[in-house]
Formats: structure tokens, C-alpha cells, sequence
């Protein structure tokens, strides 16, 4: 092969080679296309799940909060596990488990706490659960001061969602517990109640439990029309993170944009995602790097008691991770996005980056 000086001009492929060459590549493309099993098609989406940055585990520490509460975060990215001996399918070994025992290390958070907390009182909590395919923050307590460490009754969850098609904008709108809970439903066979969760006691938390959703904004990702849909969930009946991608299945005649699962469902012509269906499959599309599910906010609503012992305020603690998905939602189609605007979902995304 002869050495050619490299050229800075961008080759036009269609033009460059002939019609009948360009049918033969497509030809083959298909054919060795059809033959691979999807896990084996290195996509970004595998390689996204399979190559998980440490970096991108980032600490909500606060002081004042810290000190206050005795309560920090952490963010989860998207495909990391919870604990440490799930991390084995990743080639880091990334997991929250072993980033919160580094956190605690820190020399942010471990002064604080021998100064703050005495020995016979620190009890680690991770206070909620998120899935691991969606990404946000993880609360985690250090000691048992506060009500909030032992029951989420005082617990608001928002989660961003992008889902295919444009759905109508909509009010808030009431969505019963069990939807968003399999488990709660008497005789669900596939989703066990979690573990110290009596039947009675599950039933009491899921009184207590308001869901809604709203259709927030509708927009393009990259060539998709996508809406964006807020979920919350105040008082969650467990730690245990909903099943929103299986209820937008179900309820919303949709699917989140990069759920695996949703290929296997059937499009009925009145869903409004009908036009969405036919893109390649969610395991293998190069434009969805991730499943578009995220924990924006979780929201405390602690009291604060006087000497007397009545309450004198309410007093919110916000740990949060917003506009995760913005910068990538344009208002038409584009057929192209830039690297920064990729890099926000490709893993690098950190807290910090959106007040950059």
C-alpha cells in the first residue's frame, strides 16, 4: 500500500465510490449484522455499561447539611451497581458500596465525623436505592439522630424520564402506588416483597405513598421525538426503586428511550410512540447511549423542635442532580450532536458540570 499524505478535506463516501460497491458493503453490513447475537455488538450502550468511569462517582457532601443531619450523597452513574459484588460485569469494578467507604475515608467527610459523632454512635445507612440502569443520588446517613434514617415517610423522589414520541402535556396526574411497585399488588408472583416487609406493613407505607406524573416538554433527541416526563413519588412504601421503564410500558403506551426490554413489546397503532418502534433495537442504536431514566431530586422534609419539644419549622434537605438531560433536548431534529453535549450522557457527566 502506497503512503498517502494525510488531507484535512472531508471525503464524501457516496460520491467516492460506486453504486453498485456501496449495495455490496450494505449487503455484507446486514448480513454479518443479522448473524451476531446484540450483546455481542459492541455499541455504545454495551461498551457504556461495560466501561464505567470511577470519576464519574462523584460526592454531594455539604457541610452545613453534614453537620446538621449527618447525611451526604452520592451520585450513582448510569449502569453502576449498588454493591460490590455485582460490580464484577463492569471492567473497574465500579459499585456505590465501595465509593461510600471511600467517601467515608475522605478527608472531607472523615474529620467531620470524628469530631461530630461519637464511635458508639455512627451507624451507616444508605437510605435509598436506585436502579442500575438509571442514574442519581444516593443518600447515605452516618448516624441514627434523625427520623428520616429508619423510614422514608418524609421522602420526595423526582425522576426525569425520556420517553419515545410526543405524548400531550399534561397536570400532574395521580398514579396509584402499585403501578409503580409491582410488589405492593397481593399475589405478584414475580416481585417478591422486600425483606422485613410484613404484608400489613407493606399496605400501611403504600397508604401513605402519593405518585404522579406529568408530560413536562416535548423535543428531539438527535432524530427522535422524545417527551420529557416527570415522575414523583413522595413517601416511598421501600428503598427498593420503582419500575417506572415497566410502567411506562404499560400505562403511558410508550417506552423509555434505551429500555432493553422494550423491543419485545408490540406497538399498538393508537400509542403514540407508534412511529418509534421500528428503530433498531435498544440494545444496539448508536444515538442511545444509556437507559433515560434519572433520580433528579431527592427531597427531606425534616422538623425542627424547640426546647419546648413543639415544632418550629420545616426544613427541606435537597440533594440533587438537575439538568442532566437539557442540554441534549433540542426543539427540531438534528442530525448531528456535538462531543460535550454526548459527553453528558457517555458517563463523564458530573454534578459539578452544570453550573460550569
Amino acid at each position: 500500500m502506497t503512503a498517502r499524505t494525510p488531507s484535512r478535506r472531508l471525503t464524501d463516501v457516496l460520491r467516492s465510490n460506486s453504486k453498485e460497491s456501496l449495495l455490496r458493503n450494505a449487503t455484507d453490513l446486514a448480513r454479518v449484522s443479522a448473524s451476531l447475537n446484540p450483546e455481542e455488538i459492541q455499541t455504545r450502550f454495551m461498551r457504556n455499561k461495560l466501561l464505567i468511569s470511577p470519576k464519574s462517582l462523584q460526592l454531594l457532601y455539604d457541610a452545613t447539611i453534614f453537620s446538621r443531619w449527618c447525611a451526604f450523597a452520592v451520585y450513582k452513574p448510569p449502569f453502576c451497581p449498588m454493591r460490590r459484588e455485582e460490580s464484577r460485569s463492569n471492567f473497574h469494578r465500579v459499585s456505590v458500596e465501595s465509593f461510600v467507604e471511600a467517601a467515608l475515608r475522605s478527608r472531607d467527610i472523615h474529620p467531620m465525623i470524628q469530631r461530630e459523632i461519637p464511635p458508639q454512635d455512627i451507624k451507616i445507612r444508605v437510605v435509598n436505592d436506585v436502579d442500575e440502569v438509571a442514574s442519581g443520588p444516593v443518600v447515605v446517613t452516618v448516624a441514627d439522630r434523625h427520623h428520616f434514617t429508619r423510614s422514608l415517610e418524609g421522602f420526595t423522589m423526582r425522576y426525569d424520564v425520556l420517553v419515545a414520541g410526543h405524548l400531550p402535556l399534561t397536570e400532574p396526574r395521580t398514579v396509584t402506588a402499585e403501578n409503580l411497585f409491582p410488589s405492593l399488588r397481593s399475589g405478584d408472583g414475580d416481585c417478591a416483597p422486600p425483606a422485613g416487609k410484613t404484608g400489613t406493613a407493606a399496605g400501611g407505607a403504600s397508604a401513605l405513598c402519593a405518585c404522579t406524573y406529568q408530560v413536562k416538554r416535548n423535543a428531539y433527541y438527535s432524530v427522535h421525538p422524545v417527551s420529557l416526563v416527570e415522575i414523583a413519588i413522595s413517601s416511598p412504601p421501600f428503598p427498593l426503586p420503582p419500575r417506572i421503564e415497566l410502567f411506562v410500558r404499560e400505562h403511558l403506551g410508550t417506552f423509555v428511550i434505551g429500555d432493553p426490554a422494550a423491543n419485545t413489546v408490540a406497538a399498538d397503532g393508537s400509542q403514540a410512540a407508534k412511529s418509534s418502534w421500528g428503530v433498531i433495537a435498544m440494545r444496539g442504536d448508536c444515538d442511545f447511549p444509556r437507559v433515560f431514566t434519572h433520580l433528579r431530586e431527592v427531597l427531606i422534609n425534616t422538623d425542627l423542635t424547640g426546647a419546648t419539644g413543639d415544632v418550629t419549622v420545616h426544613k427541606p434537605i435537597s440533594f440533587h442532580c438537575r439538568n442532566c438531560f437539557e442540554p441534549v433536548l433540542q426543539r427540531e431534529r438534528i442530525y448531528s450532536l456535538k462531543q460535550r453535549r454526548v459527553a453528558l450522557l457517555d458517563g463523564s457527566w458530573t454534578p459539578e458540570a452544570e453550573f460550569l
